[in-house]
C-alpha cells in the first residue's frame, strides 16, 4: 500500500457520517443490554440472532468514536476549551437526568453519595466512555509528540506492541489484570492507530476488498456467539465486548478504513444529527435508560413476533431513540448553550491564558 503524508486540513464529511452510524450501532447494542430480554436465559432462536448482531455495536461503535478522535486531533493543539465546552454538555445533561429520573419515580433516591455523582458526573463515572475520552485528551499532547516524531515503522511497532499487551490477553479466558475498568489503555491504542490513518493517509484503495472481509468477520462473530450461547450461555459475548477485545479492535478499524473518503453530501439534518451525537449518548443512557429501554421502547412484547415483524420494529425504535434524543440536544442548544455560550467563551479564554501561562513557566525551568 503507498504510504503519503496526508495535507488536508479540512473536516472529512464522510467522519460526520460515521459518527452517526456509531451511535446508531451503540444504542440497538444497548437495546440488548439495557432492554428487557435477558440474552442469557432467553433461549436461542432467529430473534436472539438479531440482538447478537446488535450487540456488536457496543464495541464498535466505541471503538470509531475513539479512532475519530485521534484522526482528527493528533496535529491539533489540546484546547481547555474544548474540555469545557465537554464538560458543560455532561453537566447539564447530567442534572436534568437526575432531577427528572428522581421526579418521575424512574430511579429511586440512592442518597447523598448518589447526588454528588450526578453532580460531578466525570469524576463519579456517571459516563465511564465521556470520563475515559478525559483522560485520554489529556494525555493528548503527549501522544501527539511521539507520533509527530515517529516514523512509521516505529508508530506501527508500538500499536503491535500494545495490542500484544491490552488486546489480545483479552482473549485468554479469565486473564484481566491488564484491562483497566476505564479502558484507558485501549483509548491510548485506537488514538494512535487513527493518528496512523491520517498521517499516512491509509486505506485508500481496495475498499471492495475491506468490506468484503468486514462482512465475512461480522458473520464470524454473530456464529461465535450462537456456539457460544450453546455451550455456555453467560459467555456468549466473550469476542464481541468489551472493546478491548482483538476482534473487535480489528473489525473497528477495517470499518473505518472502509469509510474513510467516502463522498458524502452534508443535509442539514445529516449536520444536526452530527452535531448532537454525543448528546443523544448522554440522553439515553444513564438515569433515563430505564425509561428509553424499558418502559418506552420495550422490546419484550414484540421480541416474540416473526423476525421480519421484529426487525423492522427494532430499526423503528432506533431511528425513533435517536431522532428524540437529537431534538433534546438541538432545543438545548438553542436554549441553553447559545444564551450561555458569551460565558463559557469567557471562561475558556481566561482557561487557555492560564494554561499558555503554566507551559511557558514549565518550559522556562526545564531548559
Amino acid at each position: 500500500m503507498k504510504r503519503g503524508i496526508a495535507h488536508k486540513n479540512e473536516r472529512e464529511q464522510w467522519i460526520e457520517l460515521l459518527r452517526i452510524i456509531s451511535m446508531f450501532w451503540i444504542i440497538a447494542f444497548h437495546f440488548s443490554d439495557h432492554g428487557t430480554i435477558d440474552m442469557v436465559t432467553t433461549p436461542l432462536c432467529l430473534n436472539w440472532v438479531i440482538l447478537a448482531f446488535s450487540r456488536l455495536g457496543g464495541g464498535i461503535g466505541n471503538c470509531l468514536f475513539v479512532l475519530i478522535s485521534g484522526y482528527l486531533l493528533y496535529n491539533k493543539k489540546f484546547r481547555i476549551s474544548h474540555v469545557i465546552t465537554l464538560w458543560a454538555e455532561v453537566e447539564f445533561y447530567s442534572l436534568i437526568s437526575y432531577i427528572l429520573s428522581t421526579a418521575l419515580g424512574i430511579v429511586s433516591w440512592q442518597g447523598l453519595t448518589d447526588l454528588a455523582k450526578n453532580i460531578f458526573p466525570i469524576i463519579g463515572k456517571n459516563y465511564w466512555f465521556i470520563s475515559s475520552y478525559l483522560v485520554m485528551y489529556f494525555l493528548s499532547p503527549f501522544l501527539n509528540h511521539f507520533i509527530r516524531n515517529a516514523d512509521y515503522k516505529r508508530h506501527m511497532s508500538n500499536i503491535l506492541i500494545l495490542l500484544c499487551c491490552f488486546s489480545l490477553p483479552q482473549l485468554i479466558p479469565h486473564v484481566r489484570w491488564m484491562a483497566s475498568e476505564g479502558k484507558i489503555e485501549m483509548f491510548v491504542l485506537l488514538y494512535i492507530t487513527g493518528a496512523l490513518i491520517k498521517k499516512y493517509d491509509l486505506f485508500n484503495s481496495e475498499k471492495q476488498k475491506l468490506v468484503t472481509i468486514i462482512m465475512v468477520m461480522l458473520f464470524v462473530l454473530v456464529i461465535s456467539e450462537i456456539v457460544i450461547k450453546i455451550f455456555s450461555p453467560k459467555h456468549f459475548t466473550y469476542f464481541v465486548w468489551p472493546m478491548s477485545k482483538i476482534t473487535i479492535f480489528v473489525i473497528a478499524v477495517l470499518i473505518f478504513g472502509a469509510l474513510k473518503g467516502v463522498k458524502v453530501k452534508m443535509t442539514p439534518w445529516l449536520q444536526c444529527c452530527s452535531q448532537s451525537v454525543f448528546g443523544v449518548y448522554l440522553i439515553h443512557i444513564g438515569r433515563m435508560e430505564k425509561w428509553f429501554f424499558e418502559k418506552m421502547f420495550d422490546i419484550s412484547g414484540i421480541y416474540t413476533k416473526g423476525t421480519l415483524h421484529f426487525t423492522f420494529i427494532l430499526i423503528c425504535y432506533l431511528f425513533a431513540v435517536f431522532a428524540l434524543c437529537v431534538i433534546i440536544d438541538q432545543l438545548r442548544l438553542f436554549c441553553v448553550e447559545r444564551p450561555l455560550k458569551p460565558i463559557l467563551y469567557r471562561l475558556s479564554n481566561w482557561c487557555e491564558k492560564r494554561y499558555d501561562s503554566l507551559q511557558s513557566i514549565i518550559m522556562e525551568q526545564s531548559l
